[in-house]
């Protein structure tokens, strides 16, 4: 297993195009991942803490529009700037709580937003969104790179009961085939 990827824990329009991000993702009026209800009580809320601080990436015909963690859009431009597209799934353990240290699978789209401005890297916990881009990509006419062949399972795979095997056995021998370790962090989707 390797040590933790860079991931964005505060000002996500500074890092965004540094190191990975989370991001909420609304494509054609829904939301990845699609929100939770609000958590009660200090109990409930300390053992659901994400450290990972979370923009927005939103989708609408024609553009594209960042926000930080805290709504304010700092970037938008239109699919004709994007030279490029990467997509993939990475594979990570998290803590999970118990009477035991165990460890609980993280399935984590990544997708790779390369213009001629910069590159952006953005995380999401909804593995359902891979359909939504992926058509998306392909009404816009926009180039894909797609090491894992996902656009192969669209038809033939629910996104929502992918497990961490089939994951694995998808990214072996691509960049996404290593593991790594989110300290502290549980998914949000």
């Amino acid at each position: 297993m390797d040590l933790p990827k860079a991931v964005t824990v505060a000002d996500v329009a500074t890092n965004l195009e540094h190191q990975l991000t989370f991001m909420d993702i609304t494509l054609n009026e829904q939301t990845y991942p699609k929100p939770k209800p609000k958590q009660h009580g200090f109990l409930a809320k300390a053992l659901n803490h994400d450290p990972f601080a979370v923009g927005k990436l939103t989708i609408t015909p024609g553009r594209l529009t960042l926000a930080d963690e805290h709504g304010a859009e700092f970037c938008s431009f239109g699919p004709t700037m994007i030279n490029g597209l990467t997509i993939g799934i990475y594979h990570s353990v998290t803590n999970d709580y118990g009477p035991i240290v165990k460890f609980k699978d993280r399935l984590t789209v990544n997708l790779e937003i390369d213009t001629s401005a910069a590159t952006y890297h953005l995380l999401n916990d909804d593995l359902t969104v891979i359909p939504a881009l992926l058509v998306w990509a392909q009404d816009y006419q926009l180039t894909v790179k797609d090491p894992m062949k996902l656009r192969d399972l669209l038809v033939d795979t629910v996104w929502d009961d992918v497990t961490a095997n089939q994951v694995k056995a998808w990214a072996a021998g691509t960049p996404y085939a290593k593991e790594f370790q989110i300290s502290g962090a549980k998914p949000r989707g």
